[in-house]
């Protein structure tokens, strides 16, 4: 998802409210409900594929990320959590579902 260290940390605070694991990049992040692994084996078989002035770009570039604790800490600062913006996207057609399947279980609950 676009938005990540430096971009508007209203996506990241609705990403880390929303997903378990999150891992932030320059100008991208990454989210998910399980734990994001990284193989070693796998990135340098795909890094080795690349030509040498790109593996060294996507070193970089892979450096600086945040996860967990520092990328919570790098997003503090009382920012919202998106709720207006609503681009068509998987993450708000999911939210739509769950808002509507949780206030319908609310109604069901409440008769």
């Amino acid at each position: 998802m676009a938005g990540g260290i430096g971009d508007n940390p209203v996506i990241r605070r609705t990403l880390l409210e929303e997903f378990h694991f999150v891992r932030a990049y320059a100008g991208v992040s990454l989210a998910s409900p399980a734990p994001l692994y990284q193989s070693t084996e796998r990135r340098e078989r795909l890094l080795g594929a690349c030509p040498a002035d790109v593996q060294k770009e996507i070193e970089a570039f892979t450096k600086g990320g945040l996860e967990g604790k520092a990328l919570e800490a790098a997003t503090e600062g009382g920012h919202p959590v998106n709720e207006d913006w609503r681009p068509i996207s998987e993450y708000y057609l999911g939210l739509q579902l769950r808002q509507r399947s949780s206030s319908s279980t609310s109604t069901a609950v409440a008769r």
